[in-house]
């Protein structure tokens, strides 16, 4: 599976339902939401797409961010009792610029956003309904925008080296 760096710069998505993106074996954040949720729920497992805002490639402080805001996709899960937020897409790998300036993605497993705490994920990940923040109580979009995304999770660079 890879991110599609094509499709998210051009806005040409291709088809997003979960059949499509198997067979092509790429996508953009809905695809790989939607391909996960259609896998889970075939394991009898609780599971839903969150739509909402991700401080992902090129966010700015400065940004704005309304209500209505979404530029992502991810997953909530319900297992033994609890539920858990994931990005399958950000859990993937990561993009950076190729040779000729053009954004490559590398494929690299980051288990960081696969059942990932509410309290980190919020950093984020701030979604469209205010329960999907799996927060009590949820946060406003001004208290999302203050918040950093925490460097040690998202990255894994801290690793002691012997």
């Amino acid at each position: 599976m890879r991110w599609d760096t094509h499709g998210y710069f051009t806005g040409d998505y291709g088809d997003l339902s979960p059949n499509s993106v198997l067979k092509r074996r790429n996508g953009v954040c809905s695809g790989y939401a939607n391909l996960f949720d259609s896998l889970v729920k075939k394991m009898e497992i609780v599971s839903f797409v969150v739509s909402g805002f991700a401080k992902g490639y090129g966010y700015s402080q400065k940004e704005k961010i309304s209500d209505d805001s979404a530029n992502h996709a991810w997953n909530a899960v319900y297992i033994e009792d609890a539920w858990y937020l994931l990005d399958s897409t950000w859990g993937s790998g990561y993009a950076k610029p190729g040779k000729r300036g053009e954004l490559v993605f590398l494929k690299k497993l980051n288990d960081y956003y696969f059942l990932t705490p509410p309290e980190n994920f919020i950093c984020s990940h701030l979604p469209k309904q205010e329960y999907a923040q799996l927060l009590d109580p949820p946060i406003t979009i001004e208290e999302f925008k203050q918040l950093k995304k925490p460097f040690f999770y998202s990255t894994r660079k801290t690793q002691n080296k012997k």
